[in-house]
């Protein structure tokens, strides 16, 4: 039994902190403890703020566990690690999982869950190291990565719900043909760049060293002015010129924030990982979501640095010899950027789950590429569109040759695109392609030879 040692399980929420202290292991289930008058010794009710760290500090824990919620636990663990006081992440997932397993309900409760992370770090960290259970500690700048990716993430989102509805105002009849405007700023744009549209209707001409010039601003005037002179615009009202100002604010942020992340993501220690992704013609955003995801790459190997490959007895006849190989780091992979199946075996049935599992963020990223680099540049029969510049890069064209086997089937006239569930299917399995593709490049670059489950 583990004595005199303290585990203090935190539930984190926006406004409180429910502490519950064990001291040793539990001789009770977790469900049980919490339903006994116990609890009221061992847990704690406590405000989310410094006062609250301060406090945890002078009861001198051993170890903190609590789960990854977002600004609220950013906030504890810095304030736990210039305290160095260790502490340790807990998966939501498998910390769900968990508690619907004692309650045998979804319902959530926050001293309940304190109690339940203090229990399942004693039973499967220190008892028995159950890997799945708990988040490792990533290198400062994947942190630094992943924060900022998270913070223009939540920027580009307030900013397309700031332009569909200036947009919508402009389509009720204040200028109809700009109802459908592209927003776009240059690859190339510096800091404090505004989109020049939406930063003419706000009457925010300069900013910074931006300004915008004369001739573009007096032929958004003249156009405005012939539209209202066809009874196709009218003056814009104080609603929309906010809205119009408040898009270049956060245009101004996200410029700012884009290049925070490219400090970041150009840094010294990724350039091996760059050496691949340059093979696959990927962009900065696709690059930054993977790396946050499986950086460090090591990660996924043995100690020789080799992929881990079981081999196990077949299913549907397992009186032969043959074995059924299970690439175990590159599932794991997969996972990692969101594009892993779950598959289920009972008796001689096996069958794979459609449903993607992992990372939606690195998913989304991913099915992006496809659509832009090569779904987009292929016609509905499955040629390469004119004028669509287009690299020859092996793994390029490998990636183009097998989504044009599964997204097409043959009809008269040649090759015609599927529609619907099919298509789905075909764009999910190439992003299934690109992430073992991405698996195999790294491993020839930064493992211990060749990936053992190339076709």
């Amino acid at each position: 039994m583990n004595t005199d040692f303290l585990v203090m399980g935190v539930d984190v929420s926006a406004h409180r902190l429910d502490i519950f202290c064990s001291f040793s292991d539990f001789e009770v289930s977790p469900r049980d403890l919490y339903e006994s008058p116990e609890l009221d010794r061992f847990h704690l009710c406590l405000d989310m703020d410094i006062e609250a760290v301060e406090r945890i500090a002078e009861m001198n824990p051993d170890v903190v566990v609590f789960e990854p919620t977002g600004p609220y636990s950013r906030f504890l663990a810095s304030a736990l690690e210039e305290r160095g006081i260790a502490y340790t992440l807990c998966n939501q997932t498998m910390v769900k999982e968990t508690r619907k397993s004692f309650a045998g309900t979804d319902n959530k409760d926050d001293a309940f869950d304190a109690v339940l992370l203090a229990w399942i770090y004693r039973e499967r960290y220190l008892r028995v190291y159950d890997r799945r259970y708990w988040i490792k500690n990533r290198h400062a700048s994947i942190k630094k990565l992943r924060d900022l990716l998270l913070r223009r993430k939540t920027l580009i989102k307030k900013r397309t719900a700031a332009i569909n509805t200036a947009k919508q105002r402009l389509a009720q009849g204040e200028w109809i043909a700009k109802s459908r405007v592209q927003y776009k700023i240059g690859s190339g744009a510096r800091d404090g760049t505004l989109p020049g549209f939406w930063a003419w209707v706000a009457g925010w001409t300069e900013n910074r060293e931006w300004s915008m010039g004369t001739s573009q601003a007096t032929r958004f005037t003249n156009q405005h002015q012939a539209a209202k002179e066809k009874g196709e615009a009218r003056e814009f009202s104080h609603e929309t010129k906010s809205l119009a100002r408040c898009i270049c604010l956060l245009a101004d942020s996200e410029l700012s924030l884009k290049r925070e992340i490219d400090s970041v993501l150009y840094s010294p220690i990724f350039h091996p990982y760059h050496k691949a992704f340059n093979r696959f013609g990927f962009g900065d955003d696709l690059r930054a979501w993977i790396l946050c995801r499986v950086y460090p790459f090591e990660d996924f190997l043995d100690e020789k640095g080799r992929a881990i490959v079981q081999f196990t007895k077949g299913i549907k006849d397992p009186s032969t010899n043959k074995r059924t190989s299970k690439p175990r780091s590159k599932r794991r992979f997969k996972q990692a950027l969101g594009v892993g199946r779950v598959s289920q075996s009972s008796g001689s049935s096996v069958r794979s789950g459609s449903k993607m599992k992992g990372s939606s963020d690195a998913r989304s990223a991913i099915w992006l590429h496809l659509n832009t680099a090569y779904e987009m540049c292929l016609s509905q029969s499955g040629n390469r569109r004119k004028n669509i510049r287009f690299t020859d890069e092996p793994i390029r064209a490998k990636i183009e040759e097998y989504f044009v086997s599964r997204a097409f089937e043959p009809d008269s006239k040649g090759l015609k695109k599927k529609k619907g569930d099919a298509l789905k299917a075909a764009r999910n399995a190439t992003c299934r392609k690109i992430a073992e593709l991405v698996f195999s490049e790294l491993l020839k670059d930064l493992g211990s030879g060749s990936d053992p489950d190339t076709h």
